[in-house]
């Protein structure tokens, strides 16, 4: 740390209102919104893929003993069209929603985010994006996150797809945090294994970013290494037996916090900076082209050689490093989910003719 960091540097910290972290968390939505906006309507931005698996209920049932009447807008699509934002805001607006919630993965959070804006916005919505281009806080917002991995949940950050011009936009705006985010590892059991990697993987990037990026300060190193750690260990358990794992499940959510608050310091790199043109050319979902970090990070390497020693020495984090090279080519082949410990790579991935690579058990500790 003293190498790279002086204490007449300055750094900064900002992260959601109220975070509420935990198994069956979800219960108290109702109570928790109730006791900070009393009374309203709720707009429940959410897939079809969620209001169909039965997770809806578990977020509706609290909130309408509570009291809220909920108005469900399930028409969330991956990387949030703008055009899908307004047909939101739309609904808000006529059902007099006075309060948004996001059920979902990263594209149901955005969006929400968004249509919390342009409720009582009349201007054209790229008005709002960008940098802090947006002026006001919107409707009252409240995530909860049926996935472990963007990290929007906790973020100032939100991605939409413009219909007319085919690009990602991405914004940032204090106004874009929650009021509330609920954080409930049990909402993540059924999360279909590739969704798992993919989101994980990203996870896994946002720690490890926030940790070499030349705005790494002692307090995101802090929450950096410990999301390392956790989904390192914890993302092929997941993978494996997501179902079954509630501890792996568990450990993942709370390392997506580690990272994301660590991000929220320090910011990410070029990982996410070189995946975002790769995602856009050939409509990759986010955790896809950000698996190739391994490569990316040979390049860091150079520049922060102290930094990468410090992560890489814990042996498990070449888990993760093997594990997103399998994702990268599409190849994760998981035999037996009860162990867990062979990844089929095509075979082109080495030198030798051989196409597996076996990883030794995951170790306990550092």
């Amino acid at each position: 740390m003293v190498d790279f960091f002086k204490m007449t540097d300055t750094f900064g910290f900002q992260l959601p209102r109220k975070i509420l972290f935990g198994n069956q968390a979800v219960e108290k939505v109702g109570v928790e919104i109730k006791a900070e906006f009393g009374s309203g309507k709720i707009l429940l931005v959410t897939d079809k893929g969620i209001a169909n698996s039965g997770l809806l209920e578990k977020v509706k049932d609290p909130l309408e003993k509570e009291g809220f009447e909920v108005i469900v807008f399930d028409a969330v699509l991956p990387d949030s069209p703008i055009k899908l934002v307004m047909q939101g805001a739309e609904i808000a607006r006529q059902a007099g929603a006075t309060i948004i919630l996001a059920l979902g993965g990263g594209s149901s959070i955005d969006t929400a985010k968004a249509i919390s804006f342009m409720v009582d916005y009349s201007g054209d919505i790229r008005e709002i994006l960008g940098s802090n281009q947006v002026k006001r806080a919107g409707l009252p917002k409240v995530f909860i996150p049926t996935t472990a991995g963007t990290g929007s949940e906790l973020s100032h950050t939100f991605v939409l797809y413009d219909d007319d011009s085919g690009r990602k936009i991405t914004s940032y705006s204090p106004f874009a945090f929650a009021d509330i985010s609920i954080i409930d590892p049990t909402l993540t059991l059924n999360l279909p294994p590739r969704i798992t990697a993919e989101s994980g993987i990203d996870a896994f990037s946002h720690a490890l970013e926030s940790f070499v990026t030349i705005k790494a300060n002692p307090l995101s190193d802090l929450f950096s290494l410990r999301g390392i750690e956790l989904i390192a260990k914890n993302l092929r358990k997941a993978y494996a037996k997501g179902p079954h794992h509630l501890d792996a499940r568990y450990a993942m959510c709370l390392g997506v916090c580690m990272g994301t608050m660590a991000i929220r310091s320090s910011g990410v790199g070029a990982v996410h900076a070189t995946c975002y043109p790769l995602a856009m050319k050939y409509k990759l979902s986010h955790g896809w082209p950000v698996s190739g970090f391994p490569l990316t990070t040979r390049f860091l390497a150079k520049s922060s050689a102290s930094s990468i020693a410090a992560w890489a020495m814990p042996r498990h984090a070449a888990h993760c490093w093997i594990f997103s090279t399998a994702i990268q080519y599409n190849k994760i082949s998981m035999p037996d989910p009860g162990s867990p410990r062979t990844f089929c790579l095509p075979r082109t991935m080495s030198s030798r003719n051989t196409s597996t690579v076996s990883i030794p058990p995951l170790p306990m500790s550092r």
